[in-house]
């Protein structure tokens, strides 16, 4: 009768900390969705000044999505983001900026910003932004 009890209460046992590990997965579990509302930037006609513009980035899935990476294609842009991690519904900015005086660039430019995330869909993502620098 002793060992049945001892038996019954391991069982209970080990099915509640079963269950509390489900559970705890459960809440990492959910599947990260970057959304880039604005994936092409048109910066317009500027002076050959530093210019900046800021796009957000929105997290449309069931888990933190993690921004892993940002990069440009160029030394004359650099990107950087308010927070790296974006929680379920939440959003981040990405400030995008421009200086055309790394080159002495002139006339139209086109630039990239690459994302990486842990977005399953879409582990790399691409914003394309466009200038017109006027001396």
């Amino acid at each position: 009768m002793r060992v049945r009890a001892i038996l019954i209460i391991v069982v209970i046992a080990l099915l509640v900390g079963l269950g509390l590990i489900a559970f705890r997965a459960g809440d990492r579990g959910g599947v990260p969705k970057l959304v880039i509302d604005t994936p092409f930037v048109d910066f317009g006609e500027i002076p050959p000044e530093k210019t900046t513009r800021t796009i957000v980035l929105r997290n449309a899935g069931t888990g933190d999505l993690m921004v892993k990476q940002v990069t440009t294609s160029c030394n004359c842009t650099t990107a950087a983001l308010s927070s790296d991690v974006i929680p379920p519904s939440g959003l981040t900015e990405l400030m995008i900026t421009f200086d055309p005086e790394v080159h002495a660039t002139e006339g139209k430019v086109m630039r990239l910003v690459w994302i990486d995330s842990n977005d399953p869909e879409a582990p790399h993502a691409e914003v394309e932004f466009r200038v017109k620098v006027v001396r």
